[in-house]
């Protein structure tokens, strides 16, 4: 066994480099090369990452000369080509992605942010990965799956104008809503509404693929069969893993979900571990009927997507002018969007996440004026100073300090 380290100094820093597992060395081979190789590596590796940390006239030249060669070797962003497009149903498509080497991976669940340059201006959106690790690992290539939204300019370029050969740009997998590291435990549940289906897809894989005499409920629902993503996925999980139950419904047919729904697709939901994704009043109700069934309220666990909030009436015609203090920009507002979306009209790039109030991902700095919460109607307060952006609807004039 061994173990050793390595002191090195870069512009006054001190790093040390550690050998990633200490292993127990083969009767009679050296392992001194292997050993040295796997050093060096590391050296390189963590210089190579302190320099393209600096931003510098240097650091700029060489990214403008790696992305004349190809944009995959790009350094500043993270370019991923589309090696295909899919069609998922007629609204929703899910694209094949290869990552950078660089790219450090992701657990099922979790989203992945994606940049795109539209009419020169770039947009960040997150959507979640419908592959497995497993098929990272194997492949080196994920999936994003992305239903079009109406008026959504991502989605709609996502869906119409990307092709094999693009390149989109990416970043590190981010999200929370993974499957409990305790698994198996207490039964799973998973409900899914519309795309709310796409991050469960390969926890269910990767689940059936780990425990595949484990006992889990997949309730999903659609408006119609032609709106039904995965279909084919869904079959063949349904027919190799026999303890898994999948119940699909159609709102057009069978309404709305409801407690009768949920008792009889599973009936000890009650006592199980839920995971829920979907539109935020879908994730409501379920709620509300979830607890209405017990009195001890069920272990939920649960994503929310995009911005698929109804703005509240009290949010229309409202006139506003926001001033942008770090950039200098100044923008008009009547009401009918967001700080966050307002922002990126102006080309600024701000940090977000879920886009729906619930991961504060977005939060900025507020110098002026007042906002309203664009989901309560509530109007927050002048001396409020932290405010989640994306749900933000200025009110008169509005100063933004850190962006």
């Amino acid at each position: 066994m061994y173990s050793c380290s390595l002191n090195l100094t870069t512009s006054g820093e001190k790093m040390k480099i550690y050998p990633s597992a200490s292993y127990q060395e083969p009767a009679g081979i050296s392992m001194l090369p292997v050993r040295l190789l796997r050093l060096v590596t590391a050296v390189f590796k963590n210089l190579d990452e302190q320099f393209w940390r600096r931003r510098g006239l240097i650091q700029d030249w060489l990214e403008l000369a790696l992305c004349g060669i190809d944009p995959l070797l790009s350094r500043q962003r993270m370019a991923a080509e589309v090696l295909q497009v899919l069609n998922e149903t007629p609204e929703t498509k899910t694209l094949v992605l290869r990552p950078p080497s660089r790219w450090k991976g992701f657990t099922e669940g979790q989203y992945l942010p994606v940049e795109v340059d539209i009419n020169g201006v770039r947009m960040r959106r997150c959507y979640s990965i419908s592959s497995t690790s497993q098929q990272f690992r194997r492949e080196s290539l994920i999936s994003i799956t992305v239903k079009q939204v109406a008026g959504g300019v991502v989605s709609n370029f996502l869906n119409h104008q990307v092709r094999a050969g693009d390149i989109l740009y990416i970043g590190d997998a981010e999200g929370k809503f993974t499957l409990d590291s305790s698994l198996p435990g207490r039964k799973p549940v998973f409900i899914a509404a519309g795309s709310g289906i796409t991050p469960m897809m390969p926890m269910l894989e990767a689940l059936y693929a780990e425990h595949p005499e484990f006992a889990a409920t997949l309730i999903y629902y659609a408006r119609n069969r032609q709106e039904l993503i995965f279909s084919e996925r869904l079959k063949r999980l349904e027919q190799r893993y026999t303890q898994l139950s999948v119940h699909t419904h159609f709102t057009e047919e069978e309404g709305r979900v409801n407690k009768t729904h949920l008792l009889r697709d599973c009936p000890d939901i009650g006592s199980s571990e839920v995971y829920l994704c979907g539109p935020e009043q879908f994730m409501a109700t379920v709620k509300s009927e979830l607890c209405a069934l017990s009195d001890v309220a069920p272990q939920i666990h649960q994503e929310s997507f995009g911005s698929a909030h109804s703005m509240s009436a009290e949010c229309q015609d409202i006139e506003a002018s926001v001033s942008f203090g770090l950039s200098g920009k100044v923008v008009q507002s009547g009401g009918d969007k967001s700080l966050l979306e307002l922002a990126e009209l102006a080309g600024l790039q701000p940090k977000f996440g879920c886009r729906g109030g619930v991961c504060h991902e977005c939060t900025c700095v507020k110098t002026h004026g007042r906002v309203m919460n664009r989901l309560t109607g509530e109007v927050l307060p002048d001396e409020q100073e932290y405010i989640q952006a994306c749900i933000a609807i200025p009110v008169g004039e509005v100063s933004i300090g850190n962006w």
